[in-house]
């Protein structure tokens, strides 16, 4: 009995490209996001308007996305499609591309292939921001609120956004939002006593515009307004502080006493009001959603 044999084909190829090569990223872990994740490719109509395709990514193991052979086809005298992606999370804002994002999806085929400038060269970046139902885990410090403006029963205020050490969320349509907060992983203790109204602590992260209490005293609250870091390589910084309660820093302080915090101030800017500044105190544990009222004028 003679086997089965099969002479190769010299020459045989076919061409793929991918207009569009990007990975996503989660803004608080920096590692690709969490939970349901799909890409809807977009084409422009002739009237200008953003339809829905069913053109499914392809996901490779290092998490890029792309379109391999999108735009191939027999017919290449065609004018190329304008496009975009839309993506769609469960625990992230909703992405929807600006006019610099969109991009042409050129015909080829094998015979016709196509110019270095027309196809993805190179992986872009598209970083996503959590939404207010985002699973953070349970040893993150959290402020969970709801805005609403002028009573705490007044309109609710969506897309507003809220930020603490450089870290921004966005409310949702409910006016919700879930700001992580960024709090030393451990206590801070003083380093040394220093001049009036000043300490000097280690681990400072988190501390600038924020409310100190001392050694766990609730009674010994004052205000940082300012902080000064030793050196680029030292974890030690000078506190300057605004006594909240008119007294002046307790004298005779020793290295090794807690410093904690005990609130904090985050900025919101909303369509209406560019900067409202909001004493505010993280949760562990339940969260409790807290009602912040913001005025409709500045």
């Amino acid at each position: 009995m003679t086997g089965i044999q099969f002479a190769p084909i010299r020459d045989e190829r076919s061409l793929l490209y991918s207009p569009l090569a990007i990975r996503l990223l989660d803004t608080f872990t920096l590692q690709p996001p969490i939970g349901r994740t799909s890409l809807i490719l977009q084409r422009k109509t002739a009237g200008g308007q953003w339809q829905d395709t069913d053109a499914i990514a392809l996901r490779t193991a290092d998490d890029v996305y792309s379109y391999p052979g999108l735009g191939r086809t027999a017919n290449i005298d065609r004018s190329p499609d304008r496009c975009r992606v839309r993506i769609d999370t469960d625990y992230y804002e909703p992405y929807v591309p600006v006019d610099l994002e969109e991009f042409d999806v050129h015909p080829y085929n094998d015979q016709n292939p196509l110019e270095t400038s027309q196809y993805a060269q190179r992986v872009r970046k598209i970083i996503l921001q959590p939404n207010a139902r985002y699973p953070y885990e349970s040893h993150v410090p959290l402020m969970r609120g709801q805005l609403r403006h002028d009573f705490l029963d007044g309109p609710l205020i969506a897309h507003a956004a809220i930020e603490h050490q450089g870290i921004k969320v966005f409310s949702d349509n409910g006016g919700e939002f879930t700001l992580p907060i960024r709090f030393p992983a451990q206590d801070t203790f003083t380093v040394a006593p220093s001049q009036p109204n000043e300490i000097k602590v280690q681990n400072a992260r988190g501390y600038f515009k924020a409310l100190l209490s001392i050694d766990g005293e609730v009674v010994s609250l004052y205000r940082v307004i300012e902080i000064i870091w030793h050196s680029a390589t030292s974890d030690v910084a000078t506190l300057t502080l605004e006594p909240e309660l008119g007294n002046d820093l307790p004298s005779g302080l020793s290295a090794g006493q807690a410093v904690s915090v005990r609130t904090f101030a985050v900025h919101i800017e909303t369509p209406t009001v560019p900067e409202f500044v909001f004493d505010a105190r993280a949760q562990s544990g339940v969260q409790k959603i807290q009602t912040i009222v913001i005025p409709s004028t500045p």
